[in-house]
């Protein structure tokens, strides 16, 4: 929507490799802000600490330096500290915020790789910042906010303003039902809804599928854009995907049979809080009715393909 998006995910760990870990995790694109999100990070594995990437940069000799709180990232350096309100710069002049409360790792340490060509070993310096969930978590989650190629004074501005009443965003919901997010310069909020069920944020009352949602407005008009980001190639479960006891296989997308199948078209129905009229309606959005106040819209996609429309009272 007007350039802006959002992108979402249900993670689910695959048996070969650990079949208990899931996540459910989003992304928020607000111009040249971004918001990432994550909750229900859960994953039975005792021996590793799980983690989130913030960046994985290659420390080069012309690279801006990595700082933290204004305090640069030397060789050889490696930091693991409780967030309160922090200020990362990567050497692309991208600033991470961090809220309080998150365990963070940052280092700029020689790594060992592999050549993609020959497997060669390859050594190099690279800046690295992740968030740590700890051995075995079982609900754990995260939040920051990147301002995308920007300035040391930006940054500190953007931090300093959270604390303050016009904070530039504002996390309504995230849990393992709804991801939400309202943006205040664009006055845009974006919806992950990873479950159907209620919602009861901003202008949405519920939803009976899960879908993506952007709106803009105010109380008399309403621009939406919605995606239902299930292709539908079959519908059910692929038992070929699964051994005899029901285990989940290892196989390659290029060997099912329904790769290339028509996505089939689902109707969805979504519930916005007050009465809404049309604006602008495509033909697959159509006014079911009212009820509750509320206004019952009954929309079909397919091939998780943008609609886009606009309401009004």
């Amino acid at each position: 929507m007007n350039d802006n998006g959002l992108f979402a995910t249900i993670v689910e760990g695959h048996p070969k490799y650990d079949g208990s870990f899931s996540a459910n995790k989003s992304v928020f694109f607000f111009d040249d802000r971004i918001v990432a999100l994550g909750s229900g990070i859960k994953t039975a594995d005792d021996q590793h600490n799980t983690e989130t990437t913030l960046f994985q940069h290659a420390v080069r000799a012309d690279a801006k330096a990595t700082t933290i709180n204004g305090n640069k990232l030397a060789s050889g350096d490696r930091k693991q500290l409780a967030t309160s309100s922090t200020l990362l710069m990567d050497p692309n002049s991208n600033a991470y915020i961090l809220p309080e409360g998150q365990s963070l790792l940052i280092e700029q340490q020689q790594q060992e790789s592999r050549h993609q060509k020959n497997s060669k070993v390859t050594h190099g310096e690279f800046a690295t910042a992740v968030l740590s969930h700890g051995k075995a978590p079982e609900n754990a989650g995260y939040e920051y906010a990147v301002l995308v190629n920007t300035t040391v004074e930006k940054a500190e501005q953007f931090k300093n303003s959270l604390s303050s009443e016009l904070q530039p965003y504002q996390v309504i919901r995230k849990d393992n039902q709804a991801h939400v997010v309202e943006d205040q310069a664009s006055g845009m909020t974006g919806y992950a809804l990873f479950s159907a069920g209620v919602v009861d944020a901003g202008v949405v009352a519920s939803v009976d599928t899960p879908v993506l949602l952007m709106t803009e407005g105010n109380e008399n008009k309403l621009s939406l854009t919605l995606v239902d980001p299930d292709l539908r190639l079959y519908q059910g479960r692929d038992e070929s995907q699964y051994d005899e006891q029901g285990v989940q296989k290892e196989v390659s997308i290029y060997s099912r049979s329904w790769r290339k199948a028509p996505s089939i078209p689902h109707t969805l129905t979504l519930e916005l809080k007050g009465q809404w009229q049309p604006s602008s309606l495509p033909d697959d959005v159509v006014i079911k009715g009212y009820q509750n106040g509320n206004t019952l819209l009954a929309i079909t996609t397919e091939q998780a393909r943008n609609i886009e429309f606009e309401l009004k009272k």
